[in-house]
């Protein structure tokens, strides 16, 4: 049978009128959904009657909606079960043409398969099922005897025959999702030239029908887009730019599009202006097309879509009538972390200033002439009247308080270390930390619905533009904080991108800062820029300046230097940087007016201090996804199952065509460069998973002839979380001397670099040599907690390429403690248009193991990684494996001083380390 011909079958399974099937599934998701919304009002009525004084009425009322719910929702259950039944009609029917067909038959690829085989008897059935040509498939009978005859085709074959009445009654018409992820070609971008590149972290479309002169849309970027005509020739109308829309040109029939390999399974692409909601690709058949009676008519699915109707009414009618019947009260914790206003301080006088290590809470009810009290410091207290006026009693870095008689609310300033186990409750004596609530006073107990769902770890809480956000999560009776910034407002000083920040266990803080993005080190000469890093500006005094924003992009000269005017700041104080030369500092002096400005006046500068210049890219997207479903929510708190995944992409300038940018557009008051040649594009996608564990996929890619100097996919501030001394295990270092004192980081070593006159800079040669991999990763170690970075071996990472990818340094260490884990460093080098690097890098961190240096895992799209360390030990070990990777197929990365390993991954896994007065290592790929 023709693979033509079963997809055409399996089309008319699967769509009665054109959404049956989906209807039917919607109908077991829609009881699925109802019997867990019942469960939900049965447990919460179960609850509160159990613990309530209910009259005999009350009861009997409620036990009677239980019963009536749950057993409507048993009935829509087993009617979906019948629709779904239904569905499966047409194909067993197929099956039985097929069978009866075949049965007794031999079978050919290809017509020519089959005529140079005649060693078969007179009327021996054979059937051709590949032929690239199509009227070639069919029955045929062998003419002749054995060994010489031909084969003739059957007039009459009911399979063909049933194959072309429906191939040419039915016409197939897409869904609204053009994309095909199914015949997409995998690990290749295409560029608007219409060139095909290997590349593993993006996917090309196929061939993509459409309309000339219409507009295409996705909530998704699209890296590459390529226009052909109606004979699939290359047309102008592609771009290499980033875009989540294309119009088609006059001449355009079809559009190949490149995408990021992270998206493939949730990308969409369609006609119109406005992205809607993710539909898969299909094909459906028009219902008129269809023979009646095949499947269940549109009609019958009318009483069961109102059997979930009404049932849905009842629990929400009953979830409110139970709700309203019971009143909340505050538990012991008055203090609720999520309504703060962060990195901010409010004084005994209720006035409030911007502050990174401080949040201030909300106002908190208090009684009068009672005192409160809290295990952890208190900045400063503010105290406050009936109306929230501010009255006299706040005080300073105090742990207890005592209201006035006239106090009837509280505002206190905590430190950020401690606001996820900060408390304050009524009394003389802190007791054991409980978490902000919201509870039934047992003696007012009515049957109720729970005020809120608590949803179960893993979350993601977004708090909105430049606002903290964190993943949270809880491992081995630990809780674990990811914190960082997603969302950034666009301005001259604040960089925009995704922010990585503060580690916390258990409320410790254990890696604080925002600093651990790494920017890029480019240009000649060269300049470090991308990440929080901009191009030089200088914030200047100027006294009574008299500029406005329509003065922006003006242009001044001093000695014969030319210089552009950045933007205003206030009265007294503007921002400029030199037009076409970089420097360190600029005079203090009168810069003459010149050009491209309202006010004429010169300016003069009383003093100045280097500033970094923000945007430096165009282009800057970043897309959400959670468990791989796009989300546009920048505010809440959300539950998640595998991982949270940032997708971000930008386009960095150099600094000639950030000023042109500037000199045109920065009096229409946008920091915000677009249309411009941009020099390298970077993508990157941060990941979360269950464990809170970040993965980070980065990809590098020249945009036009460039000088590459080095990039740090990857680097981190120092490890703090005061619980001994850190050091520093790097694998695969050799023992070095810096500032005339022995370091043996292989071997665990003192992290405190605050001594050292410079830094230190790994190199090939201070590095284990070939075969060992060069260095990809550093371990910082207190007495119980650990923080794991490096790179994946993997693309320019890979065991193959490092070493000739790396071949200046392996790794930096400032002379603050600071790691730099160089992925490209190979000296100044020219990059061509479309050269790429790209990685996938991680950053892990908790609590250290028993009998082990550190034992860590890395989830990744391409598997995942396990490492193991061991320090002076020999010994038969066993490793614990979680039940996610039991069973699973794996292979050696790289090993030392480890042998005798389990031939199967179960839950125990068996090796031998021989390390006495050594370290021993393995990694593990698990597919």
């Amino acid at each position: 049978m023709s693979e033509k011909f079963i997809d055409i079958l399996k089309d008319i399974r699967d769509v009665k009128y054109p959404d049956i099937v989906e209807k039917s599934e919607q109908v077991s998701l829609d009881s699925a959904t109802v019997v867990e919304k019942t469960q939900v009002a049965v447990e919460n009525a179960q609850v509160a009657t159990d613990n309530a004084n209910l009259t005999a009425l009350d009861v009997i009322e409620v036990n009677n909606k239980k019963d009536e719910v749950v057993s409507t929702s048993i009935l829509v259950s087993e009617k979906a079960e019948i629709v779904s039944n239904a569905a499966t009609v047409v194909e067993d029917r197929v099956n039985s043409v097929y069978i009866g067909q075949s049965a007794a038959s031999i079978g050919f690829a290809t017509k020519a398969d089959l005529d140079s085989n005649l060693n078969y008897d007179e009327n021996t059935l054979a059937i051709v099922t590949n032929d690239a040509i199509p009227e070639n498939n069919g029955t045929y009978r062998k003419i002749g005897a054995t060994g010489e005859g031909s084969w003739m085709q059957s007039s009459f074959d009911r399979v063909t025959l049933l194959e072309n009445e429906l191939f040419f009654k039915a016409d197939l018409i897409l869904g609204k999702n053009l994309f095909d992820k199914t015949s997409a070609l995998i690990a290749y971008y295409m560029t608007e030239d219409g060139v095909a590149h290997a590349y593993d972290n993006y996917d090309v479309s196929d061939y993509i029908k459409v309309k000339p002169n219409t507009e295409y849309v996705s909530a998704s970027s699209m890296d590459f887009q390529t226009f052909f005509d109606v004979n699939k020739n290359v047309v102008d109308g592609g771009s290499s730019d980033a875009v989540k829309s294309i119009t088609t040109t006059a001449e355009t029939v079809y559009v190949r599009v490149s995408i990021k390999h992270a998206i493939l399974d949730t990308f969409q692409l369609e006609e119109g202006s406005a992205a809607t909601e993710y539909e898969s690709f299909k094909k459906i058949i028009s219902s008129e097309q269809i023979p009646e009676g095949l499947f269940l008519t549109n009609e019958s699915l009318i009483p069961i879509e109102n059997d979930i109707e009404n049932i849905t009414n009842s629990v929400t009618q009953n979830t409110t009538s139970l709700k309203e019947k019971a009143d909340l009260i505050l538990g012991k914790n008055l203090f609720d972390k999520t309504s703060i206003i962060p990195d901010s301080y409010m004084s005994t006088s209720g006035y409030i200033a911007a502050y990174d290590g401080y949040g201030i809470s909300d106002f908190i009810k208090v009684q009068p002439d009672t005192q409160y009290i809290s295990a952890s410091r208190m900045r400063f207290t503010t105290f406050f009247d009936i109306n929230k006026n501010v009255i006299d009693g706040g005080d300073e870095d105090v742990y207890t308080l005592t209201t006035s008689a006239d106090t009837a609310y509280v505002r206190v300033t905590v430190y950020n270390s401690d606001l996820d186990v900060f408390q304050l409750e009524e009394g003389s004596t802190a007791t054991e930390y409980e978490s902000y609530g919201k509870f039934i006073d047992e003696s007012q107990i009515k049957p109720k619905i729970p005020e809120e769902i608590i949803v179960a770890y893993p979350k993601l809480y977004l708090n909105g533009d430049g606002q903290t956000a964190k993943v949270e999560t809880q491992s081995d009776g630990h809780t674990i904080a990811r914190e960082f910034r997603p969302f950034y407002a666009s301005s001259v000083t604040t960089s925009s991108e995704f922010k990585i920040g503060h580690d916390v266990i258990d409320g410790v803080d254990m890696r604080g800062g925002y600093d651990d993005d790494a920017p890029y080190r480019m240009f000649s000469p060269r300049r470090t820029i991308g990440a929080n890093h901009g191009w030089d500006m200088f914030e200047c005094s100027a006294s009574a300046h008299g500029k406005t924003i329509d003065d922006a992009g003006a242009i001044y000269s001093n000695d014969d230097i030319e210089y552009i005017l950045i933007g205003i700041k206030d009265a007294d104080t503007l921002y400029m940087a030199q037009r076409n030369e970089l420097s360190y500092s600029i005079p203090n002096d009168t810069y003459v007016y010149v050009s491209n400005g309202s006010n004429t006046d010169d300016i003069v500068v009383s003093s100045n201090v280097m500033k970094q210049w923000y945007q430096v890219f165009q282009n800057h997207t970043l897309d959400i996804y959670i468990d791989g479903v796009l989300t546009t929510e920048k505010t809440g708190e959300f539950h998640y199952d595998k991982n949270i995944q940032f997708v971000e992409s930008y386009e960095v300038l150099d600094r000639s065509e950030l000023v042109a940018w500037w000199e045109n557009n920065a009096k229409s008051g946008s920091v915000n460069p677009q249309g411009m040649s941009a020099s390298f594009r970077v993508s990157i996608t941060h990941t979360y998973d269950m464990d809170a564990q970040y993965t980070v996929y980065s990809d590098f890619m020249a945009l036009k002839e460039m000088t590459l100097g080095d990039i740090m996919f990857l680097q981190a501030v120092k490890f703090n979380p005061a619980d001994g001394n850190v050091s520093y295990y790097i694998p695969n270092s050799l023992p070095v001397t810096h500032d005339d004192v022995d370091y043996n980081y292989a071997m665990v070593d003192d992290a405190d670099t605050s001594s050292w006159s410079s830094y230190y800079k790994f190199t090939p040669d201070v590095c284990e040599p070939s075969p060992a991999v060069l260095l990809d990763r550093v371990i910082q170690l207190s007495d119980n907690y650990y923080y794991a970075m490096g790179y994946i071996p993997i693309y320019s990472t890979s065991l193959d390429e490092r070493r000739d990818n790396a071949t200046v340094k392996a790794l930096e260490i400032s002379t603050g403690a600071k790691i730099y884990l160089s992925a490209i460093d190979k000296g100044e080098t020219v990059l061509n248009k479309g050269e790429s690097f790209g990685t996938i890098g991680y950053r892990n961190f908790g609590v250290r193991p028993a009998n082990m240096t550190s034992f860590y895992k890395v989830r990744t799209i391409q598997g995942t990684y396990l490492y193991v360390d061991f320090h002076n030990k020999s010994e038969d070990f066993i490793l614990d494996i979680e039940a996610e990777d039991v069973g699973k197929h794996f292979e050696i990365v790289t090993q030392r001083n480890v042998s005798n390993l389990s031939k199967v991954l179960n839950g125990k896994f068996s090796l031998t380390v021989d390390a006495t007065n050594d370290y021993a290592f393995l990694v593990l790929k698990i597919n």
